[in-house]
């Protein structure tokens, strides 16, 4: 029920380009989330989601993410087939094709992606520019394996895999490849995807992780930020923070920009 108010809540207050008075979210909106552009290499990421929603193998894994809340270490290891997660767990090609359209727009030089599993939204970032350097966090080995030869299948090579909790592996990946430092262009954290553990206080404690390295052109996005009422809240704590100048609202995303001479604002749009 939840999500259901969520998503009629977003429909009755969300506005189209003719409500966007900026001149960077207007172009934002129209040449890029907007967009109907198809490009060569969704067809065949594609073709491999096709493969991996047929394959009925099974694996076991460890779940560190919000479906592990709750349970007891023994309990967090779960067995299903390679299909179902594929299913579940990818985002679909629309909105995978509109992160692909985000990164190519940017085009920044580090992106982290916070969440690997079968690697498919992974595979969208790095197609859209071989050049960036992808640092992608995965919790499970065995899930990692696959990735890693979806990836191998892909001809992808700019993509190197965290395992492990991200309560541990985030703030320690951050302090050896990150600078603080503005002037840093070659060690700038440019493009974060939050895409991990969908609850309250994992998001904010991954957000402020990050919070440090950011600079005037960082981009974060979040995933599913109407997937609970803790992400709801997690949302809402996020685009009040004082270091944010401008949001744009989704529903299925959450866009955040940090751009000092942009006016405080925030936009709840169609897609």
């Amino acid at each position: 029920m939840e999500k259901l108010y969520f998503y009629l809540r977003h429909i009755i207050k969300a506005k189209d380009e003719h409500s966007i008075h900026s001149p960077f979210i207007f172009a934002l909106y129209c040449e890029v989330i907007l967009s109907k552009a198809h490009y060569y290499a969704f067809d065949e990421i594609e073709k491999l989601r096709e493969t991996l929603q047929n394959n009925q193998q099974k694996i076991t894994f460890e779940d560190l993410g919000a479906g592990a809340n709750n349970l007891n270490n023994k309990n967090k290891f779960k067995t299903t087939s390679i299909s179902k997660i594929a299913h579940n767990s990818a985002k679909s090609p629309r909105l995978a094709q509109l992160l692909f359209r985000l990164v190519n727009y940017f085009q920044p030089k580090n992106l982290l992606d916070l969440g690997t599993t079968l690697g498919i939204t992974t595979a969208y970032f790095a197609k859209a520019n071989p050049k960036i350097k992808i640092a992608s966090f995965e919790g499970d080995e065995n899930i990692t394996k696959i990735a890693k030869q979806n990836f191998q299948n892909l001809n992808i090579h700019n993509v190197t895999i965290t395992i492990g909790n991200l309560n541990e592996t985030l703030s320690n990946y951050l302090k050896t490849h990150f600078s603080t430092e503005k002037s840093d262009n070659n060690n700038s954290l440019d493009f974060v995807f939050f895409d991990a553990n969908h609850q309250y206080l994992p998001t904010i404690n991954y957000f402020e992780a990050c919070l440090p390295y950011v600079h005037e052109n960082t981009v974060f996005i979040f995933d599913d930020i109407y997937w609970s009422k803790g992400m709801a809240n997690a949302w809402k704590i996020i685009k009040n923070h004082p270091k944010i100048r401008q949001t744009i609202d989704l529903y299925w995303f959450g866009i955040v920009f940090f751009r000092e001479n942009q006016a405080k604002e925030d936009f709840i749009l169609k897609i």
